[in-house]
């Protein structure tokens, strides 16, 4: 949750504005709950109908498969023709076509942040006013050894989220019944992990699995 957290931060964009989730899985099932709670508008793609089926039950009412469509067409369309104020890029492939369609359905000056892993290959006309930066995993903190280890807060003035803040939040979300989990994960007793991860590396695979441990 902080992950997908630290990914819409980076957008910086505000309420109202548009964000596009390319790429369903785990995180950008959390992302788009969490995008709804604080006012952005969601557009949500994926080549998975089963991942698109799960977004529409979390609430992720325009969500598509990119394979046979326009999407710089319906994202212009959804933006007044503007295109997204920013796309958060969640696929894992080799391929550098899922950026180079971030980076075309996106206004000018928006951001496209990297949270999968994919190809960087590009034309240089695409960037000459968009920007593609990285999500740092939980956000500022993360690979620092005097905060995580050592636990040396930064200053809430000088850092407002750091990777426990955006945690404490997707917290709060959840206690407040706005970041729902529970479709998200397949459970199994903790004795059944071999078969467990099986299934993370089946073609029928869930977002994610939960162990339990029982007594």
């Amino acid at each position: 949750g902080a992950i997908a957290e630290e990914a819409l931060r980076r957008c910086a964009i505000s309420f109202g504005e548009t964000v596009v989730l390319y790429g369903l899985g785990l995180l950008g099932l959390l992302a788009g709950q969490i995008a709804a709670a604080a006012g952005y508008y969601v557009i949500g793609l994926d080549v998975d109908e089963r991942r698109l089926a799960l977004a529409r039950e979390l609430g992720m009412i325009d969500v598509h498969d990119p394979s046979g469509i326009d999407v710089v067409e319906l994202v212009r369309s959804r933006t007044a023709g503007f295109g997204a104020d920013a796309v958060v890029l969640g696929v894992v492939t080799p391929s550098s076509e899922p950026l180079s369609l971030a980076l075309e359905m996106s206004r000018q000056h928006a951001r496209v942040v990297g949270l999968g892993v994919f190809g960087m290959t590009l034309e240089r006309d695409l960037l000459s006013d968009r920007s593609v930066i990285r999500s740092i995993a939980y956000g500022p903190g993360r690979y620092d050894p005097a905060y995580e280890e050592n636990n040396i807060d930064y200053p809430i003035g000088i850092v407002r989220w750091t990777e426990n803040r955006n945690a404490q939040h997707v917290i709060r979300l959840m206690a407040e019944g706005r970041l729902r989990t529970e479709p998200l994960a397949r459970r199994f007793p903790a004795a059944d992990a071999p078969a467990a991860y099986d299934l993370l590396r089946s073609p029928e695979r869930p977002p994610t699995i939960q162990l339990a441990w029982e007594g």
